[in-house]
């Protein structure tokens, strides 16, 4: 069965498919839906997603199992000032939450193709608000969900990090002396 049966239909017909981008922001409080043209739009799956036309916009998504740019960057302007303040207090709203783009197929008279399908899922990483008086932009920078695959090896626990937070301790010793070991426990 074809991944996207009413749009190969529809090209096999020679009918123009156009794509639009939807993102999906699962916030901590809250889950935030909008595509990247004006008006609501229903999805196959019965969810909406809000227009956000010319204000809302993402960097190029780059294909790589672990790309060396992070992920993509979304970016929303013309945010009222009022929103600010909220934003600013919300890094537990975003930072490690997950997010996902989709493409939506439609036709020339905007009827939808398919259901939408994920071309990234990742994570949330931080957010900057730049201020121009009567309008903000905010940006979300967001990572794939590989991005600490490119840590050195040991990069989370190993015996000189373990004795600089806990001066004394030797119980990550070790830990360089088990990789690629089996290790009899208890040693008896």
């Amino acid at each position: 069965m074809p991944r996207m049966p009413e749009s190969i239909a529809a090209l096999q017909r020679g009918n123009v498919v156009r794509a639009m981008r939807l993102v999906r922001l699962d916030f901590a409080s809250e889950t935030i839906r909008v595509h990247q043209a004006a008006g609501p739009l229903r999805t196959a799956d019965g969810s909406v997603w809000s227009g956000l036309g010319e204000l809302g916009q993402i960097s190029d998504i780059d294909r790589a199992v672990v790309p060396s740019n992070g992920g993509p960057t979304l970016t929303l302007s013309g945010v009222d000032p009022g929103l600010i303040a909220k934003t600013l207090s919300a890094s537990s709203e975003v930072k490690g939450r997950p997010v996902r783009i989709f493409d939506q197929h439609y036709d020339d008279e905007m009827q939808l193709l398919d259901a939408p399908f994920a071309i990234f899922a990742g994570l949330m990483d931080r957010m900057s608000i730049q201020d121009q008086g009567d309008a903000a932009t905010i940006t979300v920078t967001t990572v794939t969900l590989l991005h600490n695959r490119r840590r050195s090896p040991f990069g989370y626990l190993n015996a000189a990090s373990q004795r600089r937070l806990y001066p004394g301790d030797g119980g990550a010793d070790q830990i360089s002396r088990l990789v690629q070991a089996n290790e009899k426990w208890p040693g008896y």
